[in-house]
């Protein structure tokens, strides 16, 4: 029985197996050889079959070297197709809601506060007590995009203070951290040869954009690097982070 199964630029599944049945597989001229004879044949089939195993399973390195070029022509369609992301071009603004943003191609950090306030009887009217603060860095992936939620580096949910001066100065040290990421608006990386490389991956769309329309090449790298080298989300993020020394 055979199975046989092919899926363009991912993988090929080539499977056969022979099993006895009478009338199909007759033997009876070899029941009168002597058993020492019946081993030693045997085990020169046996030779046989590891021989042309071994010629098909080289063959599959001539279909990966294939594979890879379909690879990248349907990631390169898949770039072609996606929008480019808004971003505020390494610049901090402030929306409505009071949620601060800073962004470009390829990261994106926000921040937001919120007062804690009770009633205060005496005064009759409501006083602050506490202030949350709430931060967060991430990849700017295209809006819409099947991104599986790994977009997030880093960040704090309504981290509480009772100083406001102190939480100020917090939220200072965050930004500082993180300011080598929003100098550029698309950051080069590092390039390594190789057909599959994760490197290449991420930086081969950085010459792509102009500043009247700039194209987002940070959702697909990461996606490419995790699809090359099957990379967990956060052993992805470990690697980025070391690269660019992170806190």
């Amino acid at each position: 029985m055979a199975y046989n199964h092919i899926v363009a630029g991912e993988r090929i599944e080539i499977t056969d197996s022979v099993c006895f049945e009478p009338g199909q597989a007759e033997f009876a001229e070899l029941v009168s050889l002597p058993l020492a004879t019946l081993i030693e044949l045997r085990q020169a089939s046996i030779q046989q079959e590891e021989a042309i195993y071994k010629k098909l399973y080289a063959s599959t390195s001539v279909w990966a070297e294939q594979a890879v070029k379909t690879l990248r022509l349907t990631r390169a369609m898949e770039y072609v197709k996606t929008m480019p992301v808004t971003h505020t071009s390494n610049v901090w603004i402030t929306n409505e809601y009071g949620k601060h943003e800073i962004s470009n191609m390829v990261y994106k950090m926000i921040w937001s506060v919120y007062e804690d306030t009770k009633w205060d009887r005496a005064a009759q009217k409501s006083v602050i007590v506490a202030w949350r603060l709430s931060w967060d860095v991430y990849y700017n992936a295209p809006h819409n995009a099947d991104y599986m939620g790994h977009g997030r580096i880093s960040g704090q949910e309504r981290k509480r203070f009772t100083d406001k001066a102190e939480m100020e100065k917090y939220l200072q040290g965050r930004i500082a951290a993180y300011a080598k990421l929003f100098t550029e608006l698309s950051h080069p990386s590092r390039r390594t040869s190789g057909a599959g490389s994760a490197s290449t991956a991420v930086s081969f769309q950085a010459t792509r954009w102009n500043s009247t329309s700039p194209p987002s090449w940070s959702f697909w790298s990461i996606w490419m690097m995790m699809t090359y080298r099957k990379m967990t989300p956060r052993r992805m993020l470990g690697r980025i982070r070391k690269h660019l020394l992170l806190p």
